[in-house]
């Protein structure tokens, strides 16, 4: 069935929603590779699609391509800078703003984003799932594994599966 998605995908790359699934799932499935193919072409066509980017940066880190990752990172943290800018109760922009900081290293910065996202939607699975994210990259497993009951029903998670991500240099966990 993947394959034939696949097929659909190629037919009509601009569908951000469809490319975003496929790619999430391929990467679910250990195939980062043919994901950043697709990731790399909708981000030509969508270049300020920060969602497509988080998945590309996820890419990049499975395939130890810590140069690349860098890069979409400076990208994927200018975009959410100028969203929130724009919409400063953007939940999940600033959500993903903070995994972004806790990529970069900039751990201070993260931090506040995770709790000034947590305080706006405490309930959220996402943003608990995200902050555990975050948290992980920072070395706070603690404080990581805290969080992640709370975003076990987190929804987008590519087949109900979420890869672990490792920080640049280090290979990819599983979930």
């Amino acid at each position: 069935m993947l394959t034939e998605i696949g097929r659909a995908q190629s037919l009509d790359p601009a569908n951000r929603q469809l490319t975003g699934w496929v790619a999430k799932s391929l990467m679910a499935l250990g195939r980062p590779e043919e994901a950043v193919v697709m990731l790399e072409q909708a981000g030509r066509i969508h270049p300020d699609d920060y969602s497509l980017l988080s998945a590309l940066a996820d890419c990049y880190d499975m395939l130890h391509r810590s140069d690349d990752l860098q890069r979409v990172l400076v990208r994927i943290r200018e975009i959410l800078v100028k969203t929130l800018e724009r919409e400063p109760d953007h939940v999940r922009a600033r959500s993903l703003l903070g995994i972004a900081l806790a990529q970069c290293g900039e751990h201070d910065a993260a931090l506040v984003q995770i709790e000034r996202t947590i305080a706006a939607a405490p309930d959220d699975a996402r943003v608990r799932y995200n902050a555990a994210c975050a948290l992980a990259q920072m070395g706070r497993s603690d404080g990581a594994l805290a969080e992640l009951p709370r975003g076990a029903d987190a929804p987008e998670l590519p087949l109900g599966l979420a890869t672990a991500r490792s920080r640049p240099g280090e290979p990819a966990r599983a979930p």
